[in-house]
């Protein structure tokens, strides 16, 4: 059986057009990176760390976790994202690995993402980033809807 791959440059904005949303104050609440450039996300996350996060709050307003590590859950991503932001700043919170999150997870951040579309929050940023993300998911039909996602993905070769 033959794997085929889904790209997201359909509904997803480049990385171009995200940066002038960080320095504008204007990415809503969520942003979704999907594709096999981490250095784009990477790029992307240090830009929103220099931009959004007050001077002397970085170490504690700031969350990366690793989704790949099975204990990372939904229920800890939203926990993370819901903190509240030191000296009342900004909380941003990356995820790393997304794709890899169990099903009920994945149906957990659908609801989540599009609460925080609808009610996008002044204070936090939550930035996820998929390898791979699935169209036929519900996850993708919110974000795509929303239009929150960034395409990172590596050019044709």
């Amino acid at each position: 059986m033959c794997a085929t791959r889904r790209t997201t440059a359909d509904a997803a904005m480049k990385l171009t057009a995200f940066e002038p949303l960080v320095t504008q104050r204007k990415t809503g609440s969520i942003i979704v990176f999907a594709g096999e450039d981490l250095v784009q996300v990477d790029r992307a996350f240090a830009l929103a760390r220099k931009e959004l996060l007050p001077e002397g709050t970085e170490d504690f307003s700031c969350d990366v976790l690793h989704a790949d590590n099975a204990a990372v859950t939904a229920n800890e991503i939203i926990l993370a994202a819901e903190t509240m932001p030191f000296m009342g700043g900004f909380r941003l919170v990356l995820v790393r690995h997304a794709e890899d999150l169990a099903a009920e997870d994945m149906e957990r951040l659908a609801a989540y993402a599009a609460d925080l579309a609808a009610a996008p929050r002044p204070d936090m940023l939550l930035m996820l980033w998929f390898r791979e993300l699935d169209k036929r998911s519900k996850f993708y039909k919110v974000v795509a809807g929303a239009r929150v996602l960034v395409d990172v993905s590596f050019g044709e070769i």
